[in-house]
């Protein structure tokens, strides 16, 4: 795979911003829309929403022949500011559907573009720096933002935020076109068979993500309305800023950090089961923070995995979005086979946890190893302790 345009280092910083001013309008926008939507659609529904969502991409990203990024991040941000006139429109199922095949094209409008964009960036002793820069940037913004988003609803009115995020997605539209086009030229079939030994790896993390991207949801069973929603999305943001002092903390202990992965993914994968049994809101609150904290101290590894054993970059995010999304999809259409089968959300858990489980076991069995002078928890450590200081990339990483 070649490239008709080569990424400066300089875009870096230009790019980062872009994702931050894009997590930002996407949390500020968009993280009342479960709360809207609850009020009009069951979970089965919403669910099903979501298995829109994540199968809207996958035929994109098979038949596409080339990835222009910067035309594609102009179209998502179009796309997205489109998305934002359905709190204006009357509810009914065929909307909210629709709205989740606009915002399964961000997947590949955007995510897919981005992050082949910042990786090209990265090499050998980078690379979970560079996951780093990007993983640390929702907890972060998500311990504020959801709060503010919460109260323009509240206080001010739904208009007023659409208003907002509309002002925020001109600008992006803007900031995007800035960039200097790169083009990326793929056949599916050649990236896919590159990617052989991490593709179920992929799709088993995306299992996972599933149940994961629906704890907001089933936290809807003991909160009520934007304001006590937005306090528990800001919650779930400020336990990933504790998750990543903690990466710090092990970080500053020891050199080696690889063997650490193997009881953090436990951790997480048993955590995720834990949540089945949380029929409290304090109990739920306790262990989806602790879920929040693991995936954090976790996901740097199952991202930097990508970088470490694919050599061509723009490549591996291609077949890393496609797993992944083709994950989410069996994820919540077995989330859903739960629900209509026994009448609950409860044990979606254990299925997406149960999942996790098999991505250690999956790892030694194909003995793929990260080298041995790689640690991601140490750049880890680097890149959240350089959060305090305005979470700015370094041009020379």
């Amino acid at each position: 795979m070649t490239t008709r345009a080569n990424v400066r280092p300089n875009e870096l910083g230009q790019i980062f911003n872009l994702q931050k001013l894009f997590t930002a309008f996407e949390i500020f926008a968009f993280s009342m829309l479960l709360v809207h939507f609850k009020r009009h659609f069951s979970n089965g529904e919403i669910v099903a929403g979501y298995i829109v969502l994540f199968l809207t991409p996958l035929p994109f990203i098979l038949f596409a022949r080339k990835i222009r990024t910067t035309a594609f991040l102009v179209t998502a941000f179009a796309v997205r500011l489109v998305c934002v006139f359905v709190y204006l429109v009357r509810p009914s199922l065929p909307v909210m559907l629709l709205y989740y095949f606009g915002n399964g094209l961000i997947i590949f409008y955007f995510w897919v573009p981005y992050n082949i964009r910042y990786f090209l960036l990265s090499h050998s002793t980078n690379r979970a720096t560079s996951a780093g820069h990007l993983i640390v940037v929702g907890p972060i913004l998500n311990t504020i933002v959801p709060l503010a988003s919460g109260l323009v609803i509240a206080r001010l009115g739904i208009p007023y935020l659409v208003i907002a995020a509309t002002i925020m997605a001109v600008i992006l539209i803007y900031t995007a076109s800035r960039l200097p086009q790169l083009d990326i030229p793929y056949a599916f079939r050649d990236v896919l068979r590159r990617s052989r030994g991490l593709r179920f790896l992929k799709f088993i993390q995306g299992i996972w993500e599933a149940g994961n991207m629906a704890i907001p949801l089933y936290g809807l069973l003991f909160l009520r309305g934007e304001l006590q929603f937005g306090t528990y999305l800001a919650y779930l943001g400020l336990v990933g800023v504790v998750g990543a002092l903690i990466v710090s903390r092990f970080s500053d202990r020891q050199a080696r950090r690889l063997k650490y992965f193997f009881p953090f993914v436990t951790a997480l994968a048993v955590l995720t089961m834990s949540l089945s049994f949380a029929g409290t809101l304090p109990r739920w609150a306790l262990l989806s923070g602790l879920v929040g904290i693991a995936s954090t101290m976790t996901y740097p590894f199952l991202f930097a995995i990508v970088l470490d054993k694919i050599e061509d970059k723009a490549g591996g995010m291609i077949a890393r979005e496609f797993m992944l999304n083709a994950g989410r999809v069996f994820g919540y259409a077995v989330m859903l086979a739960i629900l209509v089968a026994t009448g609950t959300m409860r044990w979606w858990f254990l299925f997406t946890g149960g999942a996790l489980l098999v991505y250690p076991v999956l790892l030694v069995a194909k003995r793929l190893y990260v080298e041995e002078d790689y640690h991601p928890l140490i750049d880890m450590a680097r890149i959240y302790a350089s959060t305090r200081d305005g979470l700015r990339p370094k041009a020379d990483d």
